[in-house]
């Protein structure tokens, strides 16, 4: 029931925005949309770069051949630990 209720306020809302408010809205939307992907993305890579220290340290390969690698700093790699 609440959820209906909200959309009929939204559906109103819409109705009643002008153009130029439903543009920016839209624009809005579409900059957070790439800003959360960008950051889902940098967030995997990172994660990705993370397990590949950890299983070359595993393998016996330097910290510092590691960090040099990957770019990761000696605190985010031993962290992960």
């Amino acid at each position: 029931m609440k959820k209906n209720k909200e959309l009929r306020e939204a559906g109103t809302k819409l109705k009643t925005m002008s153009r130029a408010e439903y543009r920016e809205r839209m624009e809005w939307f579409r900059e957070k949309a790439r800003l959360d992907y960008n950051t889902g993305i940098s967030s995997a890579k990172k994660q990705g770069k993370l397990e590949d220290a950890k299983k070359m340290l595993e393998e016996g390969i330097e910290l510092e051949k590691v960090m040099k690698i990957t770019g990761l700093e000696k605190e985010e790699i031993l962290s992960y630990k």
